[in-house]
């Protein structure tokens, strides 16, 4: 009898122990819906053409004004007003005084936007094109793809030794708040595009037809996460899924190649609308090849950036 008393409470114990790991562990998983209740054709307008002839790595849309990353030369921004007119420039590749090796341009306060430079280990503040200041950081890694989540958070990756980490960190006191692991058999096939409305954060990865949708507290804890998947989760170095994202008030954006052919750049991209619980909202098949995009809330346009880089495009929503 005592023998028996023993097996259920330890067994008893063992539930209890499985129920709170299920409580704790907030990931729940679905698969990727693709049932869009409505699908259009969207022909984009010319917005402004694009001095230069290099390829435009990035597009940052801040206050009005677009932020364009040259890929090969210095500068390497140059800042566009809403009419296309170049209203400055800044960033000078070298080892000088206030010149950037690996920056990483993101949005700041108020017309300030924010320089973090790989190779300096320092912030810049940048305001009217010209830097007002600099001071050193504390963040020990090489940071990619860096953005404001709300100020003073931020987040980025970085490349570990078997793994790509994505880190929440608090500029105020330089400490993370937060860190997501994205492992996989080949580390640089788990490169994602990710951006925030200030309560979700979302992951569209490049390589898979997958998502990961994830709720933050006012604190910035991540509370729990959505992931968004697709049976096929066979990546291909040749073949992108997701190359941008965009994060509004009430639903997303995702930029999607998946219907591109790698081998002559065929095909055309499409933007794909979800809400945050990854219901499928609208698709938007686009007329023409698209790597990064940018969204202007108040005018309700989808701005991008043309594969020939000579021009900015948007579609009004």
């Amino acid at each position: 009898m005592r023998i028996m008393k023993i097996r259920i409470r330890f067994g008893l114990l063992f539930i209890s122990i499985l129920a709170l790991f299920s409580c704790n562990d907030g990931t729940n998983k679905k698969h990727i819906r693709t049932d869009f209740p409505e699908s259009v054709e969207v022909h984009t307008h010319k917005a402004f053409n694009i001095s230069g002839d290099d390829e435009i790595k990035g597009m940052l849309f801040f206050n009005n004004k677009f932020y364009l990353e040259n890929n090969n030369k210095s500068p390497i921004y140059n800042v566009y007003d809403e009419k296309g007119k170049t209203i400055g420039s800044f960033g000078i590749v070298g080892h000088g005084n206030n010149e950037f090796i690996m920056p990483n341009l993101f949005g700041g306060t108020n017309d300030t936007v924010f320089v973090i430079d790989n190779g300096s280990k320092c912030v810049y503040s940048i305001y009217d094109s010209n830097i007002i200041y600099k001071k050193p950081i504390k963040i020990g890694q090489n940071v990619n793809r860096l953005k404001t989540i709300r100020w003073p958070y931020i987040g980025y990756y970085y490349y570990a030794q078997d793994q790509i980490v994505w880190n929440l960190y608090n500029l105020n006191n330089s400490k993370i708040v937060e860190s997501l692991p994205f492992k996989g058999e080949t580390p640089y096939l788990e490169t994602f595009v990710w951006d925030s409305n200030d309560t979700y954060i979302v992951f569209a990865y490049k390589y898979y037809n997958k998502m990961r949708i994830c709720t933050t507290s006012s604190k910035k804890e991540i509370l729990n996460e959505l992931i968004l998947y697709s049976e096929t989760q066979q990546p291909q170095e040749d073949h992108c899924f997701y190359s941008d994202i965009i994060c509004d008030n009430n639903y997303f954006f995702v930029l999607s190649q998946e219907d591109i052919k790698a081998d002559n750049l065929s095909g055309v991209s499409k933007v794909l609308i979800y809400d945050y619980e990854g219901n499928p909202l609208r698709e938007l098949r686009l007329d023409r090849f698209y790597l990064n995009m940018a969204w202007d809330k108040i005018k309700k346009r989808l701005y991008f950036v043309s594969i020939e880089g000579d021009e900015i495009t948007y579609a009004q929503l």
